[in-house]
């Protein structure tokens, strides 16, 4: 069994280890850790950087363990390097990821990576979300709701944010039919129906959701549940090709 995992072995290691997360691992029956380029400082963004991260793995790991690369403004000419180096595939984000090492990408960003991944047998990724002020910051609403309701969440990231990001990559998608590419947690049966009319039209995308977003009911979620806005790791593939 293989799982998506992020594994601090430099930088926020307070957060977890190649050690540490591969025996956890290991002792519930997962035997291959795909490790994310982000959060881990630095990020697998170059071979300089994915070449840290290796060496910082190495005599730690208890599972099998392959590596994500990232895509990031401006580091194109890393990518087929890094497919060389063996990393097996690449992911990033259309909106803020969360950590500055990390930006998002906009249009012009992603079709600069399809055009060096095109043809390489690689996979792209995209945490698949964008609002009205494109990639950077959301732009939350500040009108007075209770911070206390998961109600209050919900609507900071509505459904369009995943259904504008999965059109705009779609369309940039059509001018490379080489590159195979894969939406993350998707969270917005929206997009479902636009996903499957790319498919049907000759697009290699498929997309994964997420166990917690088929089983929790939004409207049943207590007030204060902070617990509910974690994104699992575990996911499972809802559109195969």
């Amino acid at each position: 069994m293989a799982v998506l995992t992020r594994s601090y072995a430099r930088g926020r290691t307070d957060w977890e280890g190649f050690e540490t997360g591969s025996r956890a691992a290991i002792s519930g029956g997962v035997t291959t850790l795909v490790d994310m380029p982000l959060n881990a400082i630095p990020p697998t963004t170059t071979i300089e950087n994915f070449d840290i991260k290796r060496a910082a793995a190495i005599g730690k790991c208890h599972t099998d363990m392959a590596f994500w690369g990232g895509v990031i403004p401006g580091n194109q000419d890393s990518l087929k390097p890094l497919v060389k180096a063996g990393v097996r595939g690449f992911k990033c984000f259309t909106i803020e990821s969360g950590v500055d090492e990390f930006p998002c990408v906009g249009p012009e960003d992603i079709d600069l990576a399809m055009d060096e991944l095109d043809g390489t047998g690689s996979i792209l990724m995209f945490h698949a979300e964008v609002d009205a002020g494109g990639c950077g910051p959301t732009h939350e609403s500040h009108t007075e709701s209770d911070p206390d309701l998961y109600k209050t969440f919900l609507e900071s990231r509505p459904q369009s944010f995943e259904v504008d990001a999965i059109t705009q990559i779609i369309a940039m998608a059509k001018r490379h039919p080489g590159l195979r590419l894969h939406i993350v947690h998707l969270a917005a049966a929206q997009a479902l129906p636009i996903l499957e009319a790319a498919q049907a039209a000759g697009v290699a995308i498929t997309a994964e959701t997420c166990f917690h977003y088929l089983t929790f009911d939004s409207g049943e979620i207590p007030s204060r549940a902070t617990q509910y806005k974690c994104k699992s790791r575990w996911t499972i593939s809802t559109i195969p090709r």
